[in-house]
């Protein structure tokens, strides 16, 4: 039987089924919230409810792309990164989302807004910058190779 090699990618592993697990948490936010109201579709011009919405939106449409940018980055043959820093970058993240998803569902923006505004600002930020790092990394990488075969 012929051995099959495998890749080696224990922080892609471990962020992605960090962020899975919140996935599912705020897909159930919602549902319940949902239920809650007897919204089947839409917010029901319901705050709470539209809020609850958008931490889940938001957590899908920067999640991938981070989960993306981390395992081209684990398995990149240019990665300047060790797998401390790649973890580091993916904790960052993790916890990013956190603070922006308990900025969304944790204060009413009406009656809190400066709450619900600084923990929105504060889980983008570390977002933004754990995706600007990795992405930078790979850049750097990239760009290196390029000179290093174009010299030869």
């Amino acid at each position: 039987m012929a051995s099959v090699s495998k890749l080696e990618i224990p922080v892609t592993v471990a962020v992605g089924g960090t962020l899975g697990l919140m996935f599912t948490g705020l897909t159930a936010a919602v549902i319940k919230m949902r239920k809650n109201n007897n919204v089947g579709f839409g917010t029901g011009e319901i705050p709470m409810l539209e809020q609850t919405i958008r931490a889940h939106a938001n957590f899908v449409e920067t999640s991938p792309l981070f989960l993306l940018l981390l395992l081209l980055s684990e398995t990149s043959p240019t990665n300047a990164l060790s797998k401390k820093a790649l973890m580091g970058f993916g904790g960052a993240f993790v916890l990013g989302r956190l603070i922006h998803a308990s900025g969304f569902m944790g204060f009413d923006a009406k009656k809190q807004p400066k709450q619900h505004y600084n923990l929105r600002v504060a889980g983008m930020a570390l977002s933004l910058a754990s995706i600007l790092g990795v992405s930078g990394t790979l850049l750097h990488g990239a760009f290196k190779a390029a000179q290093a075969t174009t010299r030869q």
